[in-house]
């Protein structure tokens, strides 16, 4: 059986008293107020959750004529600074995983389902892609909500919507996934006490939730 993999902010879900589940190989809270309230808190105000468990590829722009032959979309035309939802395809056509990437001047962040890690980097070393896997050395937070980006203009310059920006210390996005805007915020573990003191109820109407209690409700 292979190791259970924590998120860096799982002391965190410890002391808001989180329920966990096992998913996609990791110990992932699914609960922390009932799903009813953290519905309503990300459907009337916001909510961030934890998602660390998401594969986090670092691949240099000289590979982005390759991966863009990989996909289903036109990576190599798309703009500096855009997100692009794209789905990762083999020789025979058949999807292999649903992807988002992040486009940098020198570089793309490939983010990738949790179960399916495993298989976009072997699938990228079978190509030979060369890339920096971030997924343990980073943690991946979404914000979500009508209020979410009001909340976090006191954080960070917002970007447009399916842009990226990035700084010293945060890459980010805003995709706005889970059907409410708001941002995907990666930052490195060192620097995530950053993060966290930011997003407390005191600071924003917010609370910590589990993205699959909204997502699908």
């Amino acid at each position: 059986m292979p190791n259970i993999k924590y998120s860096p902010l799982h002391s965190l879900h410890l002391k808001n008293k989180a329920k966990f589940i096992e998913f996609g190989g990791w110990t992932m809270p699914f609960s922390y107020k009932g799903t009813i309230k953290e519905h309503q808190f990300v459907r009337q105000s916001s909510g961030y959750f934890d998602v660390s468990h998401m594969g986090r590829l670092l691949i240099d722009k000289a590979y982005l004529q390759k991966i863009s032959s990989l996909i289903c979309s036109d990576l190599l035309g798309l703009k500096s600074g855009k997100a692009l939802y794209s789905i990762f395809t083999n020789e025979n056509g058949s999807a292999l995983d649903d992807v988002i990437f992040w486009k940098y001047d020198d570089y793309i962040l490939l983010i990738c389902n949790a179960a399916n890690t495993d298989k976009i980097t072997n699938y990228l070393q079978t190509e030979e892609i060369i890339f920096q896997d971030l997924t343990e050395k980073t943690a991946l937070v979404a914000v979500q909500g009508p209020e979410a980006i009001s909340n976090l203009k006191a954080l960070l310059p917002i970007p447009e919507s399916f842009s990226c920006l990035s700084n010293d210390i945060y890459t980010y996005a805003r995709t706005g996934y889970t059907g409410e805007d708001g941002l995907e915020v990666m930052v490195n573990v060192e620097d995530l006490d950053d993060l966290t003191s930011f997003f407390t109820p005191e600071r924003n109407r917010t609370m910590w939730t589990w993205r699959k209690g909204y997502f699908e409700t």
